[in-house]
């Protein structure tokens, strides 16, 4: 299994950079995943022709629902980056140890992921990075936010509003605690009861460099319709 995930490592980094990955930008964005998958379209794509044989031989990579992950990925990432920003974002990487340890980390983060919104998302991030809108760091810590979140709480973002109290604390606590939100301090509210047209107390949050970060380049998409 590990020499398995040492290729499957360095050919995710390869297939960022592939021709292929031009026409799957521009041909299946709102095509179902499964049957991009069965079509065998993608089996050209270095990552993705490895993970059909690998799934073929029998190995536990819960294939379907991993395979659907990394095509979502590569197809966020091809569709909101040119061919010259992939190839020169796979050149830098791959001096870097042949890029394995980022394809480790990118295939980490996609297994753990719990819905497939997520690697859509980590596909926009990487791609801003490619074209140079972040840094590598910022995108990767951005990626393992993203990983660690719940998903809900990361699409009402853009709807928080900097240096208030939030209505739902809960969910200002989670992004607090996820590194999206900056603590302000605290508000103690007043007399009046909330029934009776009082503002509640509570801890005063607003939206950092990593959230604005994460709502221009993850949680919408750049591609021109």
């Amino acid at each position: 299994m590990t020499n398995d995930l040492d290729r499957i490592s360095t050919d995710l980094v390869k297939s960022l950079g592939h021709d292929e990955l031009a026409d799957l930008g521009g041909t299946i964005g709102d095509i179902a995943l499964d049957s991009v998958i069965t079509s065998g379209a993608l089996d050209g794509v270095p990552v993705v022709g490895t993970l059909v044989n690998i799934a073929r031989s029998g190995a536990a990579i819960r294939d379907l629902v991993f395979q659907r992950k990394v095509i979502a990925f590569l197809t966020s990432f091809a569709n909101e980056s040119d061919h010259t920003s992939r190839k020169e974002f796979v050149r830098k990487i791959e001096e870097q140890d042949d890029g394995q340890r980022f394809g480790e980390t990118i295939l980490l983060l996609l297994e753990r992921m719990d819905d497939l919104s997520k690697p859509v998302i980590v596909g926009r991030l990487m791609a801003a990075t490619a074209r140079g809108d972040m840094s590598l760091k910022e995108g990767l810590r951005l990626s393992r936010i993203v990983d660690r979140a719940f998903i809900e709480d990361l699409l009402l973002l853009p709807d928080l509003n900097d240096g208030k109290v939030q209505p739902d604390e809960g969910i200002a606590d989670a992004l607090f605690t996820a590194g999206l939100l900056s603590n302000d301090g605290s508000d103690g509210g007043t007399f009046l009861s909330v029934e009776e047209g009082g503002e509640p107390g509570g801890t005063i949050y607003s939206r950092n460099r990593y959230a604005r970060l994460l709502m221009e380049f993850g949680l919408s998409s750049r591609k021109k319709p």
